[in-house]
């Protein structure tokens, strides 16, 4: 069984923070007045999050034991050769395990993780959030 986690980046400083995930809203005078999204790390501490850094632990790692989470731009090869360039990890929940991989430098590609497709995966390059330049796919 996989380990659910999340990942987010804090609110005021950038810094990466994992743990468990959770919603709130902040109240003002009796009355609900915004969401929050919060993170529990591992020592019990509570961090608020920029909600579209949110990213789910696939329950997967690369080859340097680095773990996969939603959002993160991966590497793909088979064997020794680089066959695919980079892809973004993403979820959908309309494949068994849900986990899948869209938008590679070649063509657009789905399939699921949880299929045996993630050998294909060698290490996690970045992430859509701190390395956007790499999403500068080119379609051939």
């Amino acid at each position: 069984m996989r380990e659910i986690k999340f990942r987010g980046k804090r609110t005021g400083n950038g810094d990466w923070v994992y743990g468990d995930f959770y919603h709130t809203q902040l109240h003002k005078q009796g009355y609900s007045c915004c969401d929050v999204y919060m993170i529990r790390d591992e020592l019990d501490e509570d961090f608020e999050v920029v909600f579209a850094t949110i990213g789910q632990f696939t329950g997967l790692k690369d080859k340097n034991g680095t773990e996969i989470y939603e959002g993160d731009i991966v590497s793909l090869y088979q064997g020794e050769i680089k066959v695919k360039g980079v892809a973004i990890i993403k979820f959908s929940y309309g494949y068994v395990g849900g986990w899948v991989v869209i938008e590679s430098d070649k063509d657009v590609n789905k399939f699921g993780l949880s299929l045996g497709l993630h050998n294909n995966i060698t290490e996690v390059v970045g992430n859509i959030h701190d390395k956007p330049e790499l999403l500068k796919i080119t379609k051939n």
